[in-house]
């Protein structure tokens, strides 16, 4: 294994949410990074416990950032995924494969399936146990059961054209490239719309080129690294099309694995690629840009609107969560805050141990339920406790997660992604 060398302080372990779940060295990153060196050496023969302790990884990357040597914990037991490859192909393992592999590079395809379900999502009830958010492993019951979230009746491409111009009053100042991934694209197109607008009233002319696919986190978090680099050539390709344009993205997921996955691979594009908050934040803080209050607020913020109206006088109470996958990259915290602050109808509150993961980001929820619910349940406390209205956070899957327990925990406060606030 190339980088620095673990030297087993356990500074890991104080920061690791499935070491402190199970309290098991064996669930925690040191002992997952010497399993998956003495595998590679060719020093132990992969079992069952080795396959769970590599599997039970969340990849928060909090293993990564809390390091002293710069040991990529994280990138480590990925690397240990992906070289397992198909690993033991079980019944169950053999359908994720299929459905993973066979339907999220095929974007008509889920868009068709999407809008099937959407249709079938009115007609039956939906558990109350919470939504997931990968529809491929949904189908392979690898979701515990849970449902899915609401589903957009019309994708982003049926919705609007591949370029959206800035409106004729409006200057245009430049031009910049959106990537959906899977959900803002075809599950929930909210966000996406919200930051298509807030480009157009900056004066930016937005491609959104049909053609591209699934990021590929969910195969690549899953072991299955053909599927990955099949959609990663994809993407490289398309994006290909607009050399010139930054490339905005709205899923930290999709963020890290394209500008982090694709970047070691030495994509061209993964060095274009920005957070869309942090793209936004920048453009006002450059030129002055003040959006007023808007005329109509998240649906996360509709039970506190009932209550009373929303006004510089009595803001928005709104608290931010970070996602883990933007643990490496503080500055979108930052800019989202200073977003968010700048605007006089809301009033930022911090969250209790900010930072810490609510086990729904990648395909976490959905591969670790219990540790998931654990650290849900935990973050919709903190929620709670600090009096928000709303809380924002710049992930799909995190928003599904905060949403599922704040529900559970019969909570007045409601999560929505922070571009659905900032794009308003």
């Amino acid at each position: 294994m190339k980088g620095p060398t673990c030297e087993y302080c356990g500074r890991c372990l104080s920061v690791c949410p499935s070491y402190k779940h199970h309290l098991v060295e064996t669930f925690g990153p040191r002992a997952r990074i010497d399993l998956a060196r003495a595998v590679a050496a060719g020093e132990l023969k992969p079992g069952e416990r080795y396959h769970d302790a590599i599997k039970s990884c969340l990849q928060c990357l909090a293993c990564t950032e809390i390091c002293g040597k710069g040991v990529d914990g994280a990138q480590i037991i990925l690397d240990a995924r992906l070289a397992e490859g198909d690993g033991r192909l079980t019944l169950k393992r053999r359908l994720e494969k299929l459905v993973t592999c066979s339907l999220l590079p095929r974007r008509e395809l889920m868009r068709k399936m999407i809008r099937a379900c959407s249709f079938f999502q009115h007609v039956f009830p939906l558990d109350t146990r919470g939504s997931i958010r990968h529809l491929p492993d949904a189908l392979c019951g690898a979701a515990g059961k849970r449902s899915m979230p609401d589903l957009a009746k019309k994708s982003l491409f049926e919705i609007l054209p591949e370029r959206v111009m800035p409106p004729d009053n409006v200057t245009q100042v430049g031009e910049a490239a959106l990537f959906t991934g899977c959900f803002g694209g075809l599950v929930n197109v909210e966000a996406s719309l919200a930051l298509v607008n807030a480009l157009a009233l900056r004066g930016y002319t937005v491609f959104i080129p049909r053609a591209q696919s699934c990021c590929g986190a969910p195969a690549e978090l899953s072991g299955f690294k053909e599927a990955f680099e099949k959609a990663e050539a994809h993407n490289a390709e398309v994006f290909a099309a607009c050399p010139d344009m930054p490339v905005l993205t709205l899923c930290a997921t999709c963020h890290r694995t394209l500008s982090r996955e694709y970047a070691s691979s030495g994509r061209e594009l993964a060095g274009r690629i920005t957070d869309a908050a942090l793209f936004l934040q920048r453009h006002d803080a450059r030129t002055g840009f003040a959006a007023p209050m808007p005329e109509k607020l998240p649906a996360a913020a509709l039970l506190r609107v009932r209550e009373r109206p929303v006004s510089a006088a009595d803001p928005l109470v709104v608290a931010v969560h970070d996602p883990c996958h933007f643990r490496l990259d503080p500055q979108v915290g930052r800019a989202v805050r200073r977003e968010l602050a700048a605007k006089p109808w809301i009033r930022l509150v911090e969250l209790k141990d900010p930072g810490s993961c609510c086990g729904g980001g990648g395909v976490s929820s959905l591969k670790n339920p219990a540790l998931a619910d654990e650290l849900g349940k935990a973050r919709a406390v903190a929620v709670m406790e600090s009096g928000a209205d709303i809380v924002t956070a710049q992930c799909p899957g995190c928003v599904l997660q905060l949403n599922n327990h704040l529900k559970r925990q019969k909570a007045d406060a409601r999560a929505c992604h922070t571009l659905e606030l900032i794009g308003r």
